[in-house]
């Protein structure tokens, strides 16, 4: 008796394409989540690192009496060619756990020049971790391992100049210039060599931006030393925004405003991470009024704001 033919049913090419398709609906559909869980990671690490340094200005001010300047620089730093001395970003190193960094650059002296690569190449490639954000374009892609994404606030830039009467921290190592410029710089970090304490934020700790986000959005060779978070960079109109950054300033914009001067910006969606002076953090939506914008940067400007 012959055996009976048992045939095989396999899938058809239409049955294939439909599982195809399915399998590729299912991955547009997972893709984003997984996305927005590794941006959520990721903010998460960079409001981390902003409470790191939010609490490391509080132990500095509770051994100078004073929170660090904005940067430190000589008198005769203004020529041409010229840098902008050592940051904020250097003096708090013993706050954050990093103290045998912050000797060596004391030793070397405060004063360094920014282009001096014998004294300074092993410091660009010191990589502190509190210093980046995740979400930062060149956060793992710099050739330069001493980068940060964070500025200090000087507040809403200004027109004009009057006399400046706050009070001055005791750290022998930060003296007023004696320019009347620091009038223009209305938040709690101010011009070169000068400090503030917490006296001089009549506006509450908790109602004033401290340390925000900011990547560096230009790609010449010049603003390559925007980025770094221990030292200067020429005397060039981008000098500012090496260190601080403005809340005059629209969110997440490009442009400078004012020659010198430059916003804060992040890349996650929607805003800007900030610590404010109280050691809190907080995301400001980039949607943010302008004048609320600006009150938040302000130390003494007396405005009544609410971020809820």
């Amino acid at each position: 008796m012959p055996t009976p033919f048992l045939r095989r049913r396999g899938f058809t090419l239409v049955e294939l394409l439909v599982v195809i398709a399915i399998i590729g609906v299912l991955i547009a559909l997972l893709l984003p989540a997984v996305q927005q869980a590794r941006e959520a990671a990721r903010r998460s690490q960079c409001q981390n690192n902003l409470k790191q340094l939010g609490l490391a200005l509080h132990n500095y001010h509770d051994t100078y009496q004073s929170f660090p300047p904005t940067c430190v620089k000589e008198a005769n730093q203004d020529q041409p060619g010229s840098q902008q001395a050592t940051f904020w970003s250097a003096f708090i190193l013993p706050q954050i756990e990093q103290g045998n960094i912050y000797d060596k650059i004391q030793g070397m002296g405060f004063g360094i020049v920014w282009n001096d690569s014998g004294n300074n190449q092993n410091l660009l490639n010191t990589k502190i971790e509190a210093y980046r954000c995740p979400s930062a374009p060149d956060a793992n892609t710099s050739t330069q391992e001493g980068v940060t994404h964070y500025r200090a606030n000087y507040g809403v830039v200004t027109s004009g100049t009057v006399g400046y009467n706050s009070s001055h921290g005791t750290n022998n190592h930060y003296m007023d210039d004696g320019s009347d410029n620091h009038a223009r710089f209305n938040g709690p970090f101010l011009r070169r060599n000068i400090t503030t304490r917490f006296a001089d934020i009549t506006d509450g700790t908790s109602n004033t931006v401290g340390i925000g986000e900011r990547w560096n959005h230009k790609k010449t060779e010049e603003s390559k030393y925007l980025n770094y978070w221990y030292i200067g960079i020429p005397n060039s109109q981008d000098r500012h925004s090496a260190f601080s950054g403005s809340t005059g300033i629209p969110l997440n914009s490009p442009d400078t405003g004012e020659v010198g001067y430059a916003g804060f910006s992040s890349q996650h969606p929607g805003g800007v991470q900030f610590a404010q002076m109280d050691g809190s953090v907080r995301f400001v939506s980039e949607n943010t009024a302008a004048n609320i914008l600006s009150a938040i940067g302000t130390r003494n400007g007396g405005e009544v704001v609410s971020l809820q």
